[in-house]
C-alpha cells in the first residue's frame, strides 16, 4: 500500500489591526499591488479581499449617525406644521361625519353620479355628438 504525502500545513498567522489596516491601506493607495503584498505577508489574496471588505464595512458603520434624533425635536416648516395640526384635529373628531364618510378625504365626499338609465347604456359609445370637433390650422 502506497502513502499518501500530505503537504506541510502552514504555521497560523495573527496579524494584528494595525498591521490589517497598513495592508488595505497599502492596495488602496497602490503603494503595492495584490500579489507583492500576497508573498510580503504570506497570505493569501482572499484574506486580502476579507481584509479590505472588513475595513470597508468598519468605515461606513463609523461614519453613521450615532444615535437618531426623537421625532419630536424635529423643527418643522409652518405650512407642514399646520397640517399636521389639522390632520390630528380630524382623525381626533370622526364622530360628527357618517361612519361610510369619516375615512374617506373631504374631497371624496361629493355626491354620488345618479346611475345610468337604460336609454342611456343603450346607446353607442360611437355617438357623434360625444367626439371632439376637428382641429383647425
Amino acid at each position: 500500500m502506497t502513502s499518501i504525502r500530505k503537504k506541510p500545513r502552514r504555521p497560523v498567522r495573527r496579524f494584528s489591526a494595525a498591521d490589517k489596516c497598513r495592508a488595505v491601506l497599502t492596495l488602496w493607495t497602490e503603494r503595492r499591488s495584490v500579489t507583492e503584498l500576497c508573498r510580503e505577508l504570506d497570505v493569501k489574496w482572499n484574506v486580502l479581499n476579507q481584509w479590505q471588505e472588513q475595513a470597508m464595512e468598519g468605515m461606513l458603520q463609523a461614519l453613521e449617525p450615532k444615535r437618531a434624533v426623537p421625532c419630536g425635536q424635529i423643527p418643522l416648516a409652518t405650512r407642514l406644521q399646520s397640517l399636521l395640526e389639522r390632520k390630528t384635529a380630524r382623525t381626533a373628531a370622526p364622530e360628527t361625519l357618517p361612519p361610510s364618510k369619516a375615512s374617506r378625504p373631504e374631497s371624496m365626499n361629493r355626491p354620488a353620479t345618479p346611475p345610468r338609465t337604460a336609454e342611456a347604456s343603450a346607446t353607442p359609445m360611437n355617438d357623434t355628438s360625444l367626439q371632439k370637433p376637428p382641429r383647425t390650422a
